[in-house]
């Protein structure tokens, strides 16, 4: 699935279950198995960059949504550097999910400073109603993060993308 399919930012539904909702264990572990088996599936045929960034991203995900921090975080990183260096909506994603892996191991700092990476990620990307979705996750991400002043920014960016 390419990331233009999406009607919002993958790390805006990245995000910890609910307690009483989550997944059994051993349903996380067989997902994530399964990611991990398209992974080498993808990286033994001519897949295209993108579409494992994307995978790669998929996976972060759910190890992050299965607290695992450490896979997690290296499987963003991944995603990130398969891409072009900015302009591409994949990696403000990653970084997105960097900065909230970041911040659930208490690296509040370091996730800080990937989410605001993200706004050079999306700076050269139009004003549409699908970037004020990626600049509605970024601030939600800093204000998560402590970053007052950068959520303001990326919530008063969302707003002009959506015409508002």
């Amino acid at each position: 699935m390419s990331t233009g399919s999406r009607a919002t930012p993958r790390a805006c539904a990245c995000r910890p279950p609910a307690p009483g909702c989550a997944p059994a264990p051993r349903t996380r572990r067989a997902s994530a198995t399964l990611l991990r088996s398209a992974i080498e599936e993808f990286e033994q045929t001519s897949t295209s960059t993108i579409d494992q960034a994307t995978l790669y991203l998929e996976l972060a995900c759910a190890e992050y949504m299965s607290n695992d921090l450490d896979d997690a975080g290296r499987h963003a990183v991944a995603c990130r550097n398969l891409l072009p260096q900015y302009g591409h909506v994949a990696g403000a994603e990653a970084n997105l999910l960097l900065g909230r892996i970041y911040g659930a191991a208490g690296k509040t700092e370091e996730g800080r400073d990937h989410a605001a990476a993200v706004e050079r990620w999306l700076q050269p990307l139009p004003d549409t109603r699908r970037s004020a979705s990626h600049w509605y996750a970024t601030a939600e991400t800093m204000e998560q993060l402590g970053d007052t002043d950068g959520a303001i920014d990326a919530y008063q960016r969302a707003l002009a993308c959506a015409g508002l």
